[in-house]
């Protein structure tokens, strides 16, 4: 267990020393049918509401933040993520993160490569 904790430390630190400053620069690893991105939020991001036609799972990489789940009624679920939050979003489900304090919030997403993606109010 301790070798994974030091590699999984290791890959964090690499992360952290490519200093992403916004949402559009992240890192991706395909496959030739999945994707695996680490995206960054920083504080008072406006969450950027969309869905996908496939599931999505997300662990929380570093920070904290808030992650919120809507459906086609407009009622919301929000729920407070951190370091070690995983979880699942069912596909077209709209949801969106945004990071509560000063601090990057790193998330690891991993889909389908071919999901579609649509935007809340495009």
């Amino acid at each position: 267990m301790s070798q994974f904790n030091s590699q999984n430390q290791n890959v964090l630190e690499l992360i952290k020393g490519l200093e992403l400053e916004h949402e559009e620069k992240h890192i991706t690893l395909n496959s030739e049918e999945m994707t695996a991105a680490v995206y960054p939020y920083k504080m008072y991001d406006k969450p950027n509401f969309h869905r996908h036609d496939c599931e999505q799972i997300f662990y929380v990489l570093d920070g904290e933040g808030t992650f919120i789940l809507k459906d086609d009624e407009g009622n919301v679920e929000e729920f407070e993520v951190k370091v070690g939050s995983h979880f699942v979003v069912p596909k077209n489900v709209w949801h969106g993160m945004y990071c509560k304090n000063d601090k990057t919030a790193l998330t690891l997403q991993v889909n389908r490569k071919d999901m579609i993606t649509e935007k809340l109010g495009a």
